[in-house]
């Protein structure tokens, strides 16, 4: 189902290329500044997608107010599965 193999690179090409200034000016580190709503940064050790130092950097430039949970044993995105009523309690309070 779906697009062929080749018809997707094409695609992907042509918008990268339509977007490629864009895409590399993209600096989540310096982006991160201008937000002045709070922020819950939510990070594991064992993500293996973002490197904890990442989220650590980004943490560090945010000037609004901000907290930090670091998680234990949870991989990319399963914090919730992991620790769904402490997810809930910081997530929605």
């Amino acid at each position: 189902t779906g697009f062929p193999r080749f018809t997707r690179n094409i695609f992907y090409y042509a918008f990268y290329s339509l977007l490629k200034d864009e895409i590399e000016n993209l600096n989540p580190y310096k982006l991160i500044e201008q937000v002045d709503s709070p922020v819950l940064i939510i990070h594991s050790e064992q993500d293996q997608v973002i490197p904890i130092k990442d989220a650590l950097k980004i943490y560090k430039n945010i000037k609004s107010e901000k907290e930090f949970w670091k998680v234990k044993y949870a991989k990319h995105v399963f914090a919730h599965i992991i620790y769904p009523e402490e997810y809930r309690e910081k997530v929605i309070n």
